[in-house]
């Protein structure tokens, strides 16, 4: 699963927990996100990963219609 990650160039990829709730941040160096991140789901690890995790999520209720991490905008980055 790590592999398939850094394969579809995810990098800096981290998960943090506060309460109830878990965040993500990653990184993505590649040009085609959809395509990468296709591979990442059809891949045999992850989907087993997948499984083993996803009984343990909880969807926010203001997450856009069909998604399943809601999407955060970012407020401020420095380079």
């Amino acid at each position: 699963m790590l592999a398939r990650l850094r394969a579809s160039k995810i990098t800096n990829y981290s998960i943090y927990r506060h309460g109830d709730v878990l965040f993500s941040y990653m990184e993505y160096t590649g040009e085609d996100l959809e395509a990468d991140l296709a591979a990442i789901a059809a891949d045999s690890a992850t989907k087993e990963w997948w499984a083993v995790c996803e009984p343990l999520q909880r969807p926010l209720n203001d997450r856009v219609e069909g998604e399943w991490w809601k999407t955060i905008p970012e407020v401020f980055h420095l380079d």
